[in-house]
């Protein structure tokens, strides 16, 4: 169990986990999972939230009444709504998340290449 600092928007959380964890500790060199596992953890997880999810919408919000005019499920709805009430919060400010709503907060690419991990 974590608890998580207090903020006005949500209290001090309690985080579970269940009874299955299988948590390893990861290390640029040494004993750990290899590249390849932990590439393959990666990206079973960012596809399978994705998924889930969705993409929300591509355009920005301009008011916190284009969210429920959004063509979208309730889930998503849900998700954009929660971004906005906590970008209205000083402590959030730097995440400029009513900025970012539409994307349900998150303001880059869940895949990419690189020099070191390349997508295919």
């Amino acid at each position: 169990m974590v608890r998580t600092p207090y903020s006005r928007a949500a209290g001090e959380l309690e985080l579970r986990w269940g009874a299955q964890v299988d948590a390893r500790p990861l290390h640029a060199e040494g004993d750990g999972p290899d590249d390849d596992a932990v590439a393959a953890y990666v990206a079973k997880y960012v596809t399978k939230g994705a998924s889930e999810t969705g993409a929300g919408l591509d355009h920005r919000l301009s008011t916190d009444g284009d969210i429920g005019w959004a063509p979208v499920n309730e889930h998503i709805r849900a998700l954009m709504r929660t971004c906005w009430r906590l970008g209205d919060l000083p402590e959030y400010a730097s995440l400029r998340l009513r900025a970012w709503a539409h994307t349900l907060g998150y303001r880059g690419h869940i895949l990419t290449k690189s020099r070191a991990y390349s997508t295919t």
